[in-house]
């Protein structure tokens, strides 16, 4: 934006310019005078003063304008549609088929077969038993048994005390460095400068003898202007460094120093020996014994029995029945359907407009003064 306006400003002082040009070109159109009879004359001084001048300038103007714009929009919408589907329809028919079944028919016959009796009886049994027994036995072994006594015993323990000690620590101090950089520095000055103007009305001759007007005058102005003069400098500043430094204090520390004690404390010694002890011993002894039991004697005979048992029979016979089907028919169904339509809306924006808007600003310009010219020639003047 700021380029902008330094070219829309650049372009307004070049127009106004070249508008002055056409004023002075207007003023100027003058027969030209003979070179050879005013080269001997001498230069026309004419008197400079400053004015102050309006002129008109284009200057960028942002503004907020509404604008229509159209944008599209979605709008939903239903339908109706007719679609064909597929529906089952049961539809019943009558089959006939013959049926196999069984019908139970009861019979009789004679069965012969084996019947177990069974005979009981006393018999005399003879077995072997084991009877624990217990003796008395006497031996030796031999038992530790604990004797005690009282025996010195010397302990060290660890008595506190403080002591001041010497410590290393590091510590980040800030330590001033001297520096320099280079310092650009404008030593420049203003000079007054003579620069040469053409005069916007034409020259007033003496000798009152030219016939066509004179040609405009140069006139000399003097403007100041300031002459850079950049100058490096080596300046020396103070900056401060953080450094690690090595420092040394005294701390008091708590120390324990070892101190021996004596104390007596009892002891258990165990000492082996031999006693008499007795113990019990458990034996078995075998004993016969006799007992009565009962065995049981199986003996088979033959038994005649009549047995009466069913037997099933296969009979077919013809069964009527209803069968059911289900038959596919296509039918038409209407659905109803949703859908996006487009639809363009109109709406208003507010757009950020920069126009170029006429500005009067007041200038001060140089602008000579009528003069008479001091020339003897009988033609015209420069």
């Amino acid at each position: 934006m700021k380029k902008l306006l330094v070219t829309l400003a650049v372009l307004a002082s070049a127009s106004v310019q070249s508008q002055a040009c056409d004023r002075c070109k207007a003023a100027a159109t003058c027969a030209p005078c003979p070179q050879v009879a005013c080269q001997a004359q001498p230069a026309c001084q004419p008197a400079v003063e400053w004015k102050e001048v309006e002129r008109t300038i284009l200057v960028p103007e942002w503004t907020t304008e509404k604008r229509t714009v159209t944008r599209t929009e979605y709008k939903v919408e239903t339908s109706d549609r007719e679609i064909t589907v597929n529906e089952w329809i049961q539809k019943q028919d009558k089959v006939s088929r013959n049926v196999t079944y069984y019908e139970c028919e009861k019979k009789s016959r004679d069965v012969t077969h084996k019947v177990a009796k069974q005979n009981w009886k006393d018999v005399e049994v003879k077995y072997h038993v084991n009877v624990p027994t217990r003796e008395t036995k006497t031996g030796k072994r031999t038992v530790r048994k604990p004797h005690w006594k009282e025996v010195s015993h010397e302990y060290t323990v660890m008595v506190p005390s403080m002591e001041t000690q010497t410590q290393t620590c590091w510590v980040w101090e800030s330590v001033p460095v001297k520096k320099t950089r280079m310092v650009c520095e404008d030593k420049g000055h203003w000079e007054e400068r003579q620069v040469q103007a053409v005069a916007p009305q034409p020259c007033q001759s003496a000798c009152g003898s030219c016939n066509a007007c004179c040609n405009p005058c140069p006139v000399t102005c003097t403007q100041k202007v300031w002459v850079p003069n950049i100058v490096k400098t080596e300046v020396e500043y103070t900056v401060l460094e953080c450094r690690k430094a090595e420092r040394t204090r005294e701390v008091q520390v708590c120390v324990g120093k070892p101190e021996k004690k004596t104390c007596t404390r009892k002891v258990c010694e165990w000492v082996e020996e031999e006693e008499d002890y007795s113990y019990e011993v458990c034996g078995w002894k075998t004993e016969e014994k006799t007992c009565t039991r009962k065995v049981c004697e199986t003996t088979w005979e033959e038994v005649t029995k009549n047995v009466e048992y069913s037997e099933w029979v296969a009979k077919t016979k013809t069964v009527e029945e209803t069968v059911c089907r289900w038959e596919c028919v296509p039918a038409r169904k209407t659905i109803k359907e949703t859908h996006c339509v487009p639809v363009e809306v109109k709406s208003e924006v507010d757009v950020q407009v920069c126009r170029m808007v006429e500005k009067t600003v007041k200038e001060k310009v140089c602008v000579p003064t009528a003069a008479p010219c001091k020339s003897s020639c009988n033609t015209c003047c420069s």
